[in-house]
């Protein structure tokens, strides 16, 4: 069996509504009806999501969630419903006092010459203090509603809302999987092609020349595939049949499929995706006239191939020539 240093932080969303919505975000008042894995952290990035992962956070109105999809499904469907009920720094417009994105420059330094907002700082710990669901919720102080007018907004139109645990799981910073793939040309063991390729440099893992995989329940080099052939146990929520991915974070929040155009398999849903030939790459149906065709290109901020991605790619508003 391989080491404790396989082992990558699991991040578990957990979706839940309110049993009373006169009522707080006790625990006792969540009605917890789905849970899933969500994504993996690296040390540094859960160095600070565990400072907030005791928090909780509003998804969207109770009447946009249909049950019988994933999660992924409910917020692609909605989010043009949902979008004008967020600000672009996603707090929910319902809950504060004044939306201030709405205002123009000049309607801004105004309050902040009458000291309507310099003020803030003082008052927003006297605010936090009165309110009961301080230790769960992040939109409370001065700016926001106070925790009655909060409860009756949810009386009249109930939210989902989202908490997260963690647990360790075998993978790595990239991928959670309970098998490793074995490098055709290496003939061992790698969490990953990315992990592969920090140890590497004469070759890199061909993926879609993959054949084998090492179950890490077992200890057993098997034929890759989501359930392990010797024991039985599920090793992966997906396998692409040609890029032979594995992953246990599965379509719940991560769907996958191939692009026969791209040569690789995308994150997304295949019925709403569509592949530009020019830039080589797949877009959301409902944003594809938005985007700029650029040839294919690197991320600006860690400069990885853009094709090679493991997390869907869009452009920063700032400028479309700028990708992520």
């Amino acid at each position: 069996m391989l080491s404790i240093k396989n082992k990558t932080t699991l991040v578990t969303a957990n979706l839940f509504y309110l049993k009373d919505t006169s009522k707080g975000f006790e625990e006792e008042n969540r009605e917890v009806f789905r849970c899933f894995g969500h994504s993996v952290h690296t040390p540094s990035e859960l160095k600070n999501f565990t400072l907030n992962n005791k928090k909780i956070d509003p998804i969207m109105p109770m009447r946009f969630w249909n049950h019988e999809k994933t999660f992924y499904e409910n917020q692609h469907e909605s989010q043009i419903h949902t979008k004008k009920l967020y600000t672009e720094t996603g707090i929910p417009r319902r809950l504060l006092k004044q939306d201030f994105t709405t205002l123009t420059p000049l309607q801004l330094a105004k309050l902040y010459e009458n000291s309507q907002i310099s003020s803030a700082a003082q008052f927003n710990s006297n605010a936090s203090l009165d309110d009961p669901d301080k230790s769960f919720f992040n939109f409370i102080g001065y700016d926001f509603v106070d925790y009655k007018t909060r409860r009756a907004l949810e009386v009249e139109d109930p939210y989902l809302y989202i908490f997260y645990t963690t647990s360790q799981v075998f993978g790595c910073e990239h991928y959670a999987r309970n098998a490793f793939p074995i490098c055709p040309d290496c003939n061992k063991p790698f969490p990953c092609r990315f992990c592969h390729g920090d140890e590497v440099d004469d070759h890199e893992l061909d993926r879609k020349r993959i054949s084998e995989m090492l179950c890490l329940f077992c200890d057993t080099i098997v034929p890759i595939g989501t359930n392990c052939k010797n024991c039985s146990i599920n090793v992966s929520q997906i396998c692409c049949d040609i890029c032979h991915t594995l992953c246990m974070i599965g379509p719940e929040v991560k769907p996958a499929y191939h692009c026969h155009s791209c040569g690789v398999c995308r994150v997304g849903l295949q019925h709403s995706s569509v592949h530009c030939e020019k830039c080589d790459s797949c877009f959301d149906k409902n944003f594809v006239d938005e985007h700029v065709c650029l040839e294919p290109c690197v991320c600006p901020v860690c400069q990885q191939n853009l094709k090679d991605t493991i997390t869907p790619e869009f452009s920063l508003k700032c400028n479309n020539k700028h990708r992520i």
